[in-house]
């Protein structure tokens, strides 16, 4: 992460949770928020280093899949303590709705398409997935192509 905040990124993303016990709708406890707090200490620092550096990144961060709050997820939970720098991505399913599975909450900034996501997998394979890690790429890509389109107005 360092090393593309020092490369020149803008973006960065997080596909990543981790995971307090797979049970859905498991309420959040104490003992999750400390475990939380633990994980987000490496992505904190590496954020704090890109503001310190002055660098404008956007770590676009998936929201977690155990049907509860995003604030008892890392990393999302980080949209708390950075809400200009991170963007917290839930999961639509083909419908349009929340998808069952995705963490939710008011840290979570935008939800996309994650439910049978056409994905690559081991052995060089391809595989329909469903996660918020399937919707975040897609938030990251927008914002892309808006940069990008802005930029090169900008250079015009």
């Amino acid at each position: 992460m360092l090393w593309s905040v020092d490369d020149g990124a803008f973006i960065i993303n997080m596909s990543t949770q981790w995971i307090d016990n797979g049970q859905c709708g498991t309420p959040g406890t104490i003992a999750t928020i400390k475990k939380v707090e633990e994980n987000n200490a490496i992505l904190r620092r590496a954020i704090e280093y890109a503001l310190s550096v002055g660098r404008d990144v956007l770590w676009v961060m998936a929201a977690g899949n155990e049907c509860r709050d995003a604030r008892f997820s890392s990393p999302a939970s980080l949209g708390q303590a950075f809400p200009d720098n991170v963007l917290v991505v839930a999961a639509i399913d083909v419908s349009g709705g929340l998808a069952q599975y995705s963490d939710f909450g008011d840290i979570v900034s935008v939800a996309a398409p994650g439910s049978d996501i056409l994905s690559t997998m081991p052995g060089n394979e391809r595989g329909m997935r469903s996660g918020t890690s399937m919707a975040t790429p897609h938030v990251s890509s927008h914002r892309f192509k808006v940069v990008d389109a802005y930029q090169a107005v900008m250079c015009q």
